[in-house]
């Protein structure tokens, strides 16, 4: 099912470590993301997403960083684990594969970036 979740500056959208249970789109705002030290890693906005990775890797995977809201309101639609699964079915990795495959591509150490992917 998908739904649409209000967030607040400052509010933790999902927490490392938590089991995985939901993909979000960022439907307005900007999100934080943080690693396992509190430290920011980067910042996600309006058409970006974020919490596929866990979702895809096991059953029973753990949140690998924190998100948090950085804009005095964030909206993100979510949608459920088995909704995913049921959606996208056998896609699923190799959307995940082709998605941080730009990523990678697009934030390379050699200060080349390949944005028109």
């Amino acid at each position: 099912m998908l739904s649409l979740q209000k967030f607040k500056k400052g509010d933790d959208i999902i927490n490392r470590g938590d089991t995985a249970n939901s993909y979000y789109i960022i439907k307005e705002g900007e999100v934080d993301i943080l690693n396992k030290k509190g430290k920011y890693v980067r910042t996600l906005t309006a058409g970006q997403t974020f919490g596929e990775a866990a979702l895809l890797l096991y059953k029973e995977e753990k949140r690998g960083a924190t998100v948090q809201a950085k804009s005095e309101q964030v909206i993100c639609l979510a949608l459920g684990q088995q909704t995913l699964k049921d959606t996208l079915g056998n896609q699923l990795q190799e959307i995940f594969f082709k998605n941080k495959q730009k990523w990678a591509l697009r934030n390379d150490k050699n200060g080349q970036h390949f944005s028109d992917l």
